[in-house]
Order: C-alpha cells, then sequence, then structure tokens
C-alpha cells in the first residue's frame, strides 16, 4: 500500500510540472534549512517572518530547499541512511519522493523554469560535476566534465533556460578560489565571470537574468556581491564583521562564516540571505543596492539558505 502511495505522489508530482514557463510576479512563502528541532529539517515563513511550519521531520539532514517555478513544489538535499540525495516535496510538506538514486553525494538542486528537470551537483565519478535529470529519476544527463581535483557546485539556472551559473575552482587546485562561471546549455561553453572571488555559499540570479548576487569571502568573511552578467563589473553590498565563532556543522558541509545563500525574490524587490551578525545564522532581507537591511527570523538556532516561493497571476 505504501509503495502504490509513493508512485501515486510521484505522477502527481509530474502532473504539476508540465506545461510551458509562467511569469514570476510576486512572492509567498520562504522556505530555508533550521536546526531548531534537533537536526536540519525545512521550515518556511510568511515573506514578513511570521507563520513558522514545519516541512520535513527525518533523522537525517535536509537543506539546500528550491521551489518549483510555480510555487507548489520543493527540492531539496535529503540525508537518508546516510547518503545524500535530491528529493520532492509539496509547498506544503508530506512525504518526499526521491529523484536520484546513484552513487556518490548529490546536492544542491535548481528546478529549470519549464519546472520539467532539475540540475545539481554531484561526485558521483569522483569530484563534482554539475547533471540535470527529470522529475521522475529519468533522463540524467552529466553537463559538466571535469577533472579530479576539479570541482563545480551549486547550479543555479537563468529565467531563459539557456545560461546556468555555478562556482568552480577550474582552473586552480581543490579547495582554492571557486569563481562563477556560466554554462551554456545549447553548446556545453562555458564563460568565466568573476576573478579571485571564491564563491562557495550560494548564487542568485535576479529575475530579469541582468545581475548575479552572490558571497565571497573577505578577510576570511562573507560578504554579498553583486555583478553584471554583461559588463562583469561588481558592487560590494555588505560588510559584515561575522561571528568570531565560525559555523562548522561537519559532514559534507564547510565552515562558514558571515553573509551567505543569497536569494533574489521574484518580483526583484529584495534579496533574502543568511548571516551570523547576530552571533548565530538568522534570515535577512535588503534591498539589492545593499539598503535597508531588516532580520526575518530570531528562532536561536541556525537557519540558512532561504528560497523564495514564487506566486503566479
Amino acid at each position: 500500500m505504501k509503495k502504490y502511495f509513493v508512485i501515486a505522489g510521484m505522477a502527481l508530482l509530474c502532473l504539476s510540472f508540465t506545461g510551458t514557463e509562467t511569469e514570476k510576479v510576486s512572492n509567498g512563502r520562504i522556505v530555508f534549512a533550521s536546526d531548531m528541532d534537533g537536526n536540519f529539517e525545512l521550515y518556511s515563513i510568511q515573506n514578513n517572518g511570521s507563520d513558522l511550519q514545519r516541512l520535513t521531520s527525518d533523522l537525517g539532514i535536509d537543506a539546500h530547499p528550491c521551489y518549483s517555478p510555480d510555487g507548489k513544489n520543493i527540492a531539496f538535499t535529503g540525508q537518508r541512511n546516510g547518503k545524500f540525495d535530491i528529493y520532492l516535496i509539496t509547498a506544503e510538506g508530506g512525504e518526499p519522493i526521491q529523484i536520484t538514486k546513484h552513487n556518490g553525494t548529490n546536492m544542491v538542486p535548481c528546478f529549470s523554469p519549464d519546472g520539467k528537470k532539475i540540475v545539481y551537483e554531484s561526485n558521483a565519478d569522483g569530484n563534482y560535476e554539475l547533471y540535470s535529470i527529470s522529475l521522475d529519476g529519468s533522463n540524467r544527463k552529466q553537463l559538466t566534465h571535469t577533472e579530479a581535483p576539479i570541482q563545480n557546485i551549486g547550479p543555479k539556472y537563468a529565467g531563459d533556460g539557456t545560461r546556468i551559473a555555478f562556482a568552480s575552482n577550474r582552473e586552480g587546485e581543490k579547495d582554492t578560489t571557486n569563481d562563477i562561471y556560466i554554462l551554456n546549455t545549447t553548446d556545453g561553453s562555458c564563460m568565466k565571470l568573476t576573478e579571485n572571488m571564491d564563491n562557495a555559499e550560494g548564487r542568485s540570479w535576479s529575475p530579469n537574468d541582468k545581475e548575479i548576487v552572490f558571497n565571497s569571502l573577505v578577510n576570511g568573511v562573507g560578504q554579498l556581491f553583486v555583478v553584471d552578467v554583461k559588463s562583469k563589473k561588481m558592487k560590494q553590498l555588505t560588510s559584515s564583521e561575522g561571528n568570531p565563532n565560525p559555523f562548522a556543522p561537519g559532514g559534507v558541509f564547510p565552515v562558514i562564516k558571515g553573509e551567505v545563500t543569497p536569494h533574489w525574490t521574484p518580483d526583484g524587490k529584495k534579496i533574502i540571505f543568511a548571516s551570523d551578525r547576530n552571533n548565530r545564522y538568522d534570515l535577512y532581507q535588503m534591498n539589492p543596492d545593499g539598503s535597508e537591511v531588516t532580520r526575518l527570523t530570531n528562532l536561536d538556532y541556525f537557519s540558512l539558505s532561504p528560497h523564495c516561493q514564487p506566486i503566479q497571476n
């Protein structure tokens, strides 16, 4: 009986993602990961910080949530039986459906703009590469092809569906600078967007695809920057001092400090991000120019990786 419901659930999810790309016109709830119940689970809040709801409940870690373009479902990194894979749940939570069933660590999902597939990072071949996969787990395709110790991480689709921004150390050695690159999904070519910016903890396209907000280390502390995709001109948005005691979750997750995991809201009016400026990670929002920073959560726990729900007409 349980197997039947899982199959039925997969069918419903796949139906909800068919159709053409729709315009993202406003902001719904914010999904994020937090350890407030002992280990990292997914939660959501209203975009003003109210109405906290828990979405997942498992002994493993749930992280890196991403809403589907229609706002009805969430892809995330889930740890089950000690292994990290990509899962789907509805926007209201419920029983997760496993998408990836391959070797290695499969993490950091992002929906394509048409909602029909997910791009993610995986070390299935020994080093981190980018892959895409259909929502039913079929049509898995490797998008980058590099050799260890190169890593390619954190893919994010542009709204036009033809480009994917990601971080890579393909011009250096392992654990050195991760610059931002843009992968052309048509011909597989890559363009280097930043130089020596050490982007590891998050990146997000503006809704008009003209800019990318990202995290980069400055004197060992994460700060947020915006880069113009065409001109490559950059602007620093934050100047956080960072918590003197960095957050060190362990395992496959890095030590982090300062401002991280930025996400541009669908209406383009705000950037949501996680910051340890008050000695633990909470969620904040600010204008795209870095002004008017306001706090969204005050939970006495660590809250990271926010993603804003698109609301359609």
